[in-house]
């Protein structure tokens, strides 16, 4: 017997463009099945860009797909992906500069006091200590430092991708990310943890 749970959302096989197209002709299904396949991603990154809040991070998600939904009524959508962290991004910046005290960053120690010291990990240096220690360091770091970390490391996207969602060219992206770099490593090495994270 057949498992027919492949076949229950028949939209699944389609790209975005063509979920797109149906959108515009009021496929409301359409639209529902970029939301399942985009969320999390979407999601994961305005968690990171600002800086572990559930609550924004919640609602400004719901509010890029609202703000999506518009803009394909109105738009020629080439590039699904793109249009969505732009959007994304635009909206985490308006936010955090309209809430600009709540997402100031300092350099708190208590923040990261609890991780394990290299010392801790006299032979070995685990991935999970890694991914915390890189957590914590980068949440001390500018939104747009913070952003471009994420974007390179964590979605793997190109520098012309970042670009993109930036607004900007690829040199100046690599300028950014060898910055954030730079800013991340001399965090590491001021509470005297790994030179070189990244």
């Amino acid at each position: 017997m057949f498992n027919i749970s492949f076949f229950s959302n028949p939209r699944a096989w389609l790209n975005d463009e063509a979920l797109v197209l149906a959108t515009k002709r009021g496929d409301v299904s359409a639209f529902e099945t970029l939301y399942e396949r985009w969320h999390n991603k979407i999601y994961a990154y305005l968690w990171n860009l600002l800086n572990y809040n559930y609550d924004d991070t919640v609602s400004l998600t719901s509010d890029v797909f609202i703000k999506f939904y518009e803009y394909i009524k109105h738009h020629d959508i080439e590039n699904v992906k793109s249009i969505l962290y732009r959007i994304a991004h635009n909206a985490a910046i308006d936010l955090m500069r309209t809430n600009q005290s709540q997402y100031e960053q300092s350099f708190d120690e208590e923040k990261i006091q609890h991780i394990p010291s290299k010392e801790d990990h006299k032979h070995e240096i685990n991935v999970m200590f890694q991914e915390e220690l890189f957590q914590k360091l980068l949440s001390l770091l500018d939104e747009q430092y913070r952003e471009v970390l994420y974007l390179y490391y964590y979605e793997e996207k190109s520098y012309e991708d970042i670009a993109d969602i930036f607004g900007t060219n690829k040199n100046s992206i690599g300028t950014l990310l060898f910055t954030a770099k730079k800013k991340l490593n001399e965090l590491a090495e001021k509470y005297g943890r790994k030179n070189e994270l990244v």
